[in-house]
């Protein structure tokens, strides 16, 4: 063991030079910084220039109410249908009303405008208990396919 310690010494002494030696040595010159940049935020784009819209068809809507179980169904009828089409909407105020009896529901109809020109339509009511009516509407459609509607009359039918 005796012989052992001398060694030890003189390995913590080489290892103690060898520390030194290599804080001695110059360190390589550090690399230069880059210069600071300014984190900048990218420029939004700008909003995507569009054309100025041509004028779109501007429809005309009609509203009715009715309930399930009696309340009055609705027919439309367009004395020339080469002017105006017709499509319907049916909307409950709840997802479930469509199934409940005495639920009531609003039906829209929607007009759009085929050629230019004037034509009556006829939104007949029909009801077993409630009142039965025809509703009829003078449509008029301008060059751009515009459509205006105009009451004309209300009838009351007597089934």
């Amino acid at each position: 063991m005796r012989q052992l310690v001398p060694l030890l010494g003189l390995l913590a002494l080489a290892l103690l030079a060898s520390c030194a030696a290599r804080r001695a040595e110059p360190e390589p010159p550090a690399e230069p910084e880059a210069p600071a940049v300014e984190q900048v935020p990218p420029e939004a784009p700008a909003p995507a220039q569009t054309p100025p819209e041509e004028a779109a068809p501007r429809s005309a809507t009609l509203v009715f109410e009715s309930f399930d179980g009696g309340g009055p169904e609705y027919r439309v009828e367009i004395d020339d249908p080469a002017l105006l089409s017709c499509c319907s909407e049916t909307h409950y105020p709840k997802p479930d009303h469509d199934r409940m009896t005495g639920a009531g529901y609003t039906v829209t109809y929607t007009f759009t405008g085929l050629a230019p020109g004037t034509t009556l339509l006829t939104v007949r009511a029909r009801s077993p208990i409630a009142e039965n009516f025809d509703a009829i509407y003078r449509a008029d459609v301008d060059d751009d396919l515009n459509v205006t509607l105009t009451e004309v009359e209300t009838v009351d039918v007597f089934l």
